[in-house]
């Protein structure tokens, strides 16, 4: 049975939580459809990869196949590899309960009797059985696969490539180029790309020297207006039987900046708090104290976070001054340490 998660932390949203603008989805939904590729970049835990997942669901009702990987768990290229090919074969066999790693690791898959049938007409048998891949050739093969098994099934096949800007970690320039070349001589593919590096992602595909030079659409991930969070809340909090005052809400969004992940890491909070207590109304003050609350559950993360940034030359300096209200500028630090010290912060 799969878990009723209240308010979700950490994970892509079900629809029924996905609370970006209908516009918005529909817009990136439609652009991948009509053949568009589309990069949306932003920090980490605003919600880019729910509005994606919801995005891929919408593309296949419309009968899309969907692949959809995140670049900044693959350890190598060869595990890259595997997970695009089980990706993609996926939609004709449907998932397995185990990973795949390596890229033997999918021969054998492959030479499964179950698989062996529904793959039958692309020849994988055949062809796989005496590949020996290195990892960029075995990336290369399954982007061209999925090409290749939409091409056989007249579909449109849509590629989600999470925390994209990994792929310089992990291939650097020479791949980066050749998958450019790949892809644009695709007729069935389209890709939405994400990324948490916003200065990184925009520079692959605004610069002229780069290879994704003007690949994609360049879209940004709007912010969740107020009034659809205290809807939102309100009758979430309803259905749990519990009342969230106006004040209540109101303290949350000011100290939260209606960041996705911080309101629903003190929505909760104050959820349990309430539901330890056997309260029915959370009132402005419980609020204060779920998110000192919060704060607490939250402070040897950032306590690890502080002690990486104090690692970084004269990032912790700067950081003072940013916090602080001063003009990082205005320091002592060389203006060309300060600038390095600002990269690395974002």
């Amino acid at each position: 049975m799969p878990v009723n998660r209240i308010f979700p932390l950490g994970v892509p949203v079900e629809t029924q939580d996905v609370l970006h603008a209908p516009a918005f989805l529909k817009e990136v939904t439609d652009r991948l459809w009509d053949g568009q590729s589309v990069m949306i970049a932003g920090p980490r835990r605003v919600g880019k990869s729910s509005a994606a997942y919801e995005v891929l669901r919408r593309l296949r009702e419309r009968g899309a196949y969907i692949v959809s990987v995140d670049l900044f768990y693959a350890a190598s290229l060869d595990e890259l590899g595997a997970q695009l090919l089980q990706a993609v074969l996926a939609n004709r066999t449907g998932p397995i309960n185990r990973a795949l790693r390596v890229f033997h690791d999918v021969k054998e898959w492959i030479q499964t009797q179950d698989v062996r049938v529904k793959v039958s007409d692309l020849d994988l048998s055949l062809s796989f059985s005496h590949m020996e891949l290195g990892g960029e050739e075995s990336v290369e093969a399954a982007f061209a696969l999925g090409e290749r098994l939409a091409t056989k099934d007249e579909k449109h096949l849509v590629i989600l490539l999470d925390e994209f800007q990994e792929l310089d970690r992990l291939g650097g320039p020479p791949l980066i180029k050749k998958l450019r070349a790949l892809f644009q001589q695709q007729k069935h593919t389209t890709y939405l790309f994400l990324g948490s590096q916003a200065g990184l992602m925009h520079t692959i595909f605004s610069d002229q020297r780069q290879a994704f030079y003007r690949f994609a659409v360049m879209l940004n991930l709007p912010e969740i207006p107020e009034a659809t969070w205290r809807s939102y809340l309100t009758e979430k909090f309803a259905g749990l039987h519990i009342t969230i005052s106006e004040g209540a809400l109101g303290e949350l969004f000011r100290e939260t900046g209606r960041h996705p992940y911080s309101v629903m890491a003190v929505a909760s909070t104050a959820y349990y708090l309430a539901r330890s207590d056997s309260l029915t109304t959370i009132d402005r003050e419980m609020m204060y104290y779920a998110l000192e609350r919060t704060l607490d559950l939250l402070e040897e993360i950032f306590q690890d976070h502080w002690e990486e940034v104090r690692k970084y030359r004269h990032a912790a300096l700067v950081f003072r001054a940013v916090i602080q209200g001063n003009p990082p500028y205005a320091t002592k630090i060389h203006p060309n340490q300060v600038h390095e010290a600002l990269a690395y912060l974002q």
